[in-house]
């Protein structure tokens, strides 16, 4: 989890006409409201900056995950990316892939490389390979890829044999892709109480129709990573769930607006847990760029709509 020391900034632009003549130190200002119905204000809530480091399948960087996943691919795909939600229950789409990898295996050397230098250098692909070859069970690593590749080119009967741990070893992998929650614990916001007082009056009762007095969060998500994915970010220890579908390679990915209420903003305030549960949807191959740094970029805001209620 990462610690975020957040500045909250609100500005507030008020002008008007006053008559000189007027003395207004005495007026009680109690209950005096900014706008109408009609108004909107606007104010950044935070900011988090996700980097490659933090992306993580089973504690493994996502750069690292799919790196592996393209040996795992045929290097022709059906179609311009992976549909991972499919790997996770089409098995048909999988079995498709799979076919393809191994076609490519008997014609291409660099794709055979790079499946055997993976099963030497992951013992628990090693040991299920030599559990059908026993041949191969081997403690030189140059002997160990030269016997794999003269087998799997020239003895039809073993190459059977290793196609069939490939497919398995690769259906694993793919079946399996995922991203682990992003957790974060946001210090408290340096928020003044009577903005945050301003902000949280005159609002709308919950289920209100058409409400007019309302409080939501929106924001956007800059994404640079070759994945699409939904995210739907949990705001503990309050009930708000901010979701948004994000694109690969996509600088602007709107935030719709959520609707929170006075004592949602109050909670926040005093310090929150950001947890973002990540569902990947695509991967398109060969996109990742680990010299950017941040790789998500999530802005949160805050809309308030009609009077703002001065209590000074």
């Amino acid at each position: 989890m990462k610690k975020l020391p957040l500045l909250f900034l609100v500005g507030l632009l008020a002008a008007g006409c006053v008559d000189k003549e007027y003395d207004l130190k005495d007026v009680e200002t109690d209950n005096i409201a900014i706008g109408d119905s009609q108004s909107e204000f606007r104010c950044p809530l935070m900011t988090i900056r996700v980097s490659m480091q933090e992306i993580t399948d089973n504690g493994i960087d996502i750069e690292n995950v799919f790196r592996e996943t393209d040996i795992w691919l045929p290097t022709e795909l059906p179609d311009a990316y992976v549909d991972i939600r499919r790997l996770v229950s089409d098995e048909a789409y999988v079995s498709t892939l799979l076919d393809l990898l191994v076609d490519e295996l008997l014609v291409s050397d660099t794709k055979l490389d790079q499946v055997v230098e993976l099963i030497w250098n992951t013992p628990a692909y090693r040991q299920s390979v030599t559990g059908s070859v026993p041949e191969l069970d081997l403690d030189d690593a140059d002997t160990f890829r030269s016997l794999f590749r003269s087998l799997y080119q020239n003895n039809a009967q073993v190459r059977e044999l290793l196609d069939e741990q490939v497919r398995l070893l690769a259906h694993d992998y793919l079946t399996a892709l995922q991203v682990d929650d992003i957790t974060y614990d946001i210090d408290r916001i340096d928020l003044d109480d009577n903005i945050v007082d301003m902000l949280s009056k005159n609002l709308d009762p919950e289920g209100t129709p058409d409400a007019k007095n309302t409080l939501h969060i929106y924001g956007t998500i800059a994404n640079r990573l070759p994945l699409s994915a939904e995210i739907r970010a949990r705001l503990r220890p309050t009930l708000i769930e901010v979701p948004v579908q994000i694109d690969a390679k996509s600088e602007e990915n709107v935030i719709a607006e959520t609707p929170i209420y006075g004592e949602d903003l109050r909670t926040l305030i005093h310090g929150c847990q950001v947890v973002i549960p990540v569902t990947l949807d695509r991967y398109y191959r060969n996109g990742f760029d680990n010299t950017a740094g941040c790789q998500l970029l999530i802005e949160l805001h805050l809309v308030k709509r009609g009077g703002l209620k001065l209590n000074l």
